[in-house]
């Protein structure tokens, strides 16, 4: 048998996933996961790109694996200083599986709120690739109920709070989840749901940050992105 010909019968990939791109807008002080994940069955090399269009202090991209239940932080890119041109961008090339797929981290540090973006493509697998074990599996993302005190401020919000693990501080922080595994985009040969968003602000920043310039009226809720989630939580009954 000769090589071409193993190449031709045999090829690493079963099909091409052509570039796929994305946008969404993040609320100020606020953080959002993008989570792109094979249809069951499928195993994927591609190459995603991700990035923020603010350059304001401290706002950060980065990539996660993701089981479902556990982040774990491969590369994190944030901006430093107030430059006018240092927006953060981050670019990994990645084998992701249905088990155990991509999170895309994206931290918005402005006063307003900012547009991300997001693309890949690459190579469905012709194989699938051997299962990984994981070894540490004991520290959820995702802590509900909280374990900490809900401070008054925000008490109206018990239902969505819940502790999320930071791993820029190495610790779980308590937060309100604003928005959870909202549908981005579907392959239309499986209608599996590829991609998903979930948002997340913390809730020392939601206190200083929203709730109080909300509060005292100097909150441009149009310009800080955070409307849709004060008219649904208004529209549920909830009193802040």
């Amino acid at each position: 048998m000769s090589l071409a010909y193993s190449r031709t019968k045999f090829p690493f990939w079963s099909a091409i996933i052509e570039q796929q791109h994305g946008g969404i807008t993040v609320a100020s002080s606020s953080s959002a996961f993008v989570e792109i994940q094979p249809p069951p069955g499928e195993t994927w090399l591609v190459w995603i790109d991700v990035n923020l269009w603010t350059d304001a202090a401290y706002s950060t991209v980065g990539y996660y694996d993701y089981d479902g239940a556990t982040r774990r932080a491969h590369r994190l890119t944030r901006t430093l200083g107030s430059y006018g041109y240092s927006f953060p961008n981050l670019g990994v090339l990645k084998v992701l599986t249905n088990s155990l797929y991509a999170s895309l981290y994206i931290y918005n540090a402005d006063s307003a709120e900012s547009d991300a973006y997001y693309g890949y493509s690459g190579f469905k697998l012709s194989k699938p690739l051997w299962s990984l074990e994981r070894l540490d599996s004991s520290r959820a993302w995702k802590r509900k109920p909280s374990e900490f005190s809900i401070l008054p401020e925000v008490e109206a919000l018990s239902d969505y709070i819940v502790d999320i693990y930071d791993d820029v501080q190495g610790r779980y922080r308590q937060a309100i989840i604003c928005e959870e595994n909202t549908p981005l985009a579907i392959d239309p040969r499986t209608n599996f749901p590829v991609e998903r968003l979930t948002v997340i602000c913390y809730v020392d920043d939601f206190i200083n940050n929203i709730l109080k310039p909300y509060k005292e009226g100097t909150l441009d809720l149009e310009r800080t992105g955070w409307k849709k989630y004060f008219q649904r939580w208004r529209e549920e009954g909830i009193k802040l």
